[in-house]
C-alpha cells in the first residue's frame, strides 16, 4: 500500500504548480507560445544564470507537452538549483529537505515512466553547482572575510581534490564522468564507491543506465538485480534516506530484458513491478503494447484500460490509449480518452488532432473539422501535422 500512496502522491504533485510555488507561474514571453521547445530553449538559456526562471519557463513547456519526458527532467534540474541552501541539505541527505523537494522528485520519476532510460545530461552543472555553494559556505562559516580571489582558490582545490585526487569521492566522481558520457570511467568510480558490500542501490541502478545505453544488456540486468535486493535490505532496516520505488526498478530492467529480446523475462519484470505497486500503470501500457504487437487484440485493450484507471490525472495514459483505440478503429473509446486529456490539460495540441481522426473514423465530418481547428489554433508554428489538419479541414468543407 506504500508504494500505491507513494505512486499518487507523485503524480498529483507534477499536476499541481511547480514545487514550492503557491500559484502558477508567470507565463514568459517567447517567440511562439503554443510552442513546448521554444519554453524548453528559453530554460537551458536561464538555468545557469536564473533557476527560478528556468524553472517557470519549464513549467509552460510541461503544460503544452506534457508527455515530454526530457522537459520534465529539466524541469526537476531547476527547482533544484533555484534554492542553494535546500539544495545542499538535500545532496547532504537531510530528511526534511527530501521531503520538502518530492515535488521536483516526482518529475524525473514521471519521466522514467515514460522513458525508463532518460539520459540525465543535465545533472553536471547541477553537481557543480551544488559543490561550489556546499564549499562557499563551508568556508565562509571559518572565515566570513574571505576574498573572492581566496574563496575560488579554495573551491578549485576541494572540487579537483574530491573528484580527482588522493580524497576522490568515487561517487560523485562517477556521476560527473557519467553525465559527460564518459562511460568507462563513470563505470570504474562506481564500482570503486560501491566496493564489496554493494550497499548503494543508487550507484547501480546509474551503473544499470550505462550498460543498458552502451548495449551490454546482461550487465545491466545484473546490476538492476543488485539495486533491487539493496532497496530490499534498506527497507527492512528503515535506512533509506531516498525513496527509490522497487516498481520502477523492475520497470527499468523488464525493458532491458525486452531490448535483448528476451520477451518472457521481460514480461515477468513487469509482473513484478505490478507486484511492488498495484497502481504502476505504465507496466500496463508495456503490456498492452506487447500484446498488440502479438496479435492479441483484446488483451491489449485491456492492459491500456487498466492503465487509465490507474492513471486518472495522468495525460500519458490516456494518450496510449487512444493511440491504441484509433489503431484498432474503436473511435468511441478514443474520444472519451482524448476529451479527458483535454480537460486535464486545455492547451495541449495533439488530443485535438486525433479527436478529429476519431470524429472522421465516426463520419461526422463537421465535428472532426472544429477539433482540427482547435489543433490549429494551439499547434506550434512548426508542427507538421498542422499542414495536415488545415488540408483536413478543407476536404472536409470547413472554413480554415
Amino acid at each position: 500500500m506504500r508504494t500505491v500512496l507513494a505512486c499518487a502522491i507523485m503524480i498529483t504533485t507534477f499536476l499541481a504548480p511547480a514545487a514550492g510555488q503557491a500559484k502558477v507561474p508567470r507565463r514568459p514571453i517567447v517567440g511562439d507560445a503554443n510552442s513546448a521547445l521554444a519554453y524548453y530553449r528559453l530554460g537551458l538559456e536561464e538555468i545557469e544564470r536564473r533557476p527560478e526562471a528556468a524553472a517557470d519557463a519549464l513549467y509552460w513547456a510541461n503544460r503544452i507537452e506534457p508527455t515530454w519526458a526530457e522537459a520534465l527532467y529539466l524541469r526537476r534540474v531547476a527547482l533544484l538549483r533555484s534554492d542553494e541552501y535546500q539544495l545542499i541539505k538535500y545532496y547532504q541527505g537531510d530528511k526534511k529537505a527530501r521531503r520538502e523537494l518530492e515535488g521536483a522528485d516526482s518529475l524525473l520519476f514521471r519521466a522514467r515512466m515514460m522513458e525508463p532510460f532518460l539520459a540525465q545530461q543535465h545533472d553536471k552543472p547541477m553537481l557543480i553547482h551544488y559543490l561550489r555553494a556546499a564549499i562557499e559556505r563551508d568556508v565562509k562559516a571559518r572565515n566570513p572575510n574571505v576574498s573572492q580571489g581566496e574563496l575560488q582558490f579554495a573551491i578549485t582545490g576541494y572540487v579537483k581534490d574530491l573528484l580527482d585526487g588522493e580524497t576522490t569521492n568515487h561517487g560523485m566522481a562517477g556521476w560527473l564522468a557519467f553525465s559527460e558520457n564518459r562511460f568507462d570511467e563513470a563505470l570504474a568510480h562506481y564500482a570503486k564507491a560501491i566496493g564489496k558490500k554493494h550497499q548503494n542501490p543508487g550507484l547501480h541502478d546509474d551503473r544499470a543506465t550505462i550498460f543498458y545505453l552502451t548495449q551490454r544488456y546482461d550487465s545491466a540486468a545484473s546490476e538492476l538485480r543488485h539495486a533491487i535486493d539493496e532497496m530490499k535490505k534498506e527497507e527492512k532496516k528503515e535506512a533509506a534516506v531516498i525513496y527509490r520505488p522497487k516498481a520502477l526498478l523492475q520497470y527499468r530492467l523488464a525493458y532491458v530484458f525486452l531490448k535483448a529480446n528476451a520477451s518472457d523475462s521481460g514480461k515477468a519484470a513487469l509482473m513484478r513491478a505490478l507486484e511492488e505497486d498495484l497502481a504502476f500503470y505504465p507496466a500496463h501500457i508495456t503490456l498492452g503494447s506487447l500484446a498488440l504487437v502479438t496479435g492479441d487484440t483484446a488483451a491489449a485493450v485491456q492492459e491500456m484500460g487498466l492503465a487509465v484507471e490507474l492513471g486518472p490525472n495522468d495525460p500519458y495514459p490516456y494518450m496510449r490509449h487512444a493511440d491504441l483505440s484509433l489503431a484498432v478503429g474503436d473511435f468511441a473509446a478514443a474520444e472519451t480518452s482524448l476529451t479527458k486529456v483535454v480537460a486535464l490539460e486545455p492547451l495541449y495540441a495533439r488530443p485535438h488532432f486525433l479527436l478529429g481522426r476519431a470524429a472522421e473514423g465516426r463520419k461526422v465530418p463537421a465535428e472532426a473539422a472544429e477539433h482540427y481547428r482547435r489543433f490549429v489554433m494551439l499547434a506550434s508554428r512548426d508542427d507538421r501535422e498542422a499542414v495536415v489538419a488545415r488540408d483536413r479541414i478543407k476536404a472536409l468543407g470547413g472554413a480554415p
